[in-house]
């Protein structure tokens, strides 16, 4: 390690003031242990949870931003990292976290999955069009047939490693219903290996908050972690 003593060490997550734990959902204090938020616990999460480094540059890039608590995209932005644990709820996680940060809200993870079928369930036309225009959703359900949608409803609140992960049933439409329901903007990165940094691939604007997500691993089994602009 370079510079003074702990300087570049993993950084301390104020965990409390991310989750705002006196907030909406059941689940809100048991997340409180999906961060690792000191030096021990951060050194173990990296040997145990990361994905394997081996031909994935994705996860050794993350690997790094763990241990220096930032990352910088390809236009010279510092973003600060906090890691989130991989246990199938990663993306929901790192969204209730995000948000309370920039909105200043109690948001659960499953807050957040009830948002999105909120959401859905409110506007099923705009969605019902929506999931016929891209090939990336994976496939097409008809939300104006009741069974049809408690199905989806069914799949997106469940939870754990057999449950629902972020993008399952729509891809990158179920991060566009979260944003427009909370009217923020999420950007969703992933690694730049010509500039070797942080690459935007996706966005949804509907509001002046940032949250960004890094996406590492490969396609329908990787991981999110948060990503937020650093304060002056």
């Amino acid at each position: 390690m370079m510079g003074k003593k702990n300087s570049e060490g993993p950084r301390a997550v104020d965990v409390d003031r991310l989750l705002k734990r006196k907030g909406h959902g059941r689940g809100l204090v048991l997340e409180r242990s999906s961060l690792f938020f000191n030096g021990k616990f951060l050194k173990l999460e990296q040997m145990l949870l990361n994905p394997k480094t081996e031909g994935d540059e994705s996860a050794a890039f993350r690997n790094r931003m763990l241990a220096t608590g930032k990352g910088m995209t390809r236009d010279g932005q510092q973003l600060s990292f906090t890691p989130i644990i991989g246990n199938g709820n990663c993306g929901f996680l790192t969204l209730a976290i995000g948000a309370n940060n920039v909105l200043k809200e109690r948001y659960s993870s499953f807050d957040i999955r009830r948002i999105l079928c909120e959401e859905v369930r409110k506007n099923r036309q705009f969605y019902e069009e929506e999931s016929t225009k891209n090939s990336s959703h994976r496939y097409h359900m008809d939300l104006e047939d009741e069974e049809s949608f408690e199905e989806f409803e069914q799949s997106v609140l469940k939870t754990g490693w057999d449950g629902h992960w972020l993008g399952e049933k729509w891809g990158m439409l179920e991060i566009k219903s979260i944003a427009k329901a909370l009217k923020i903007t999420i950007d969703v990165y992933t690694y730049d290996s010509k500039s070797s940094s942080l690459r935007s691939y996706h966005q949804e604007q509907f509001g002046p908050g940032f949250v960004g997500m890094f996406f590492s691993g490969i396609a329908h089994k990787g991981h999110f972690d948060l990503l937020l602009k650093k304060k002056r």
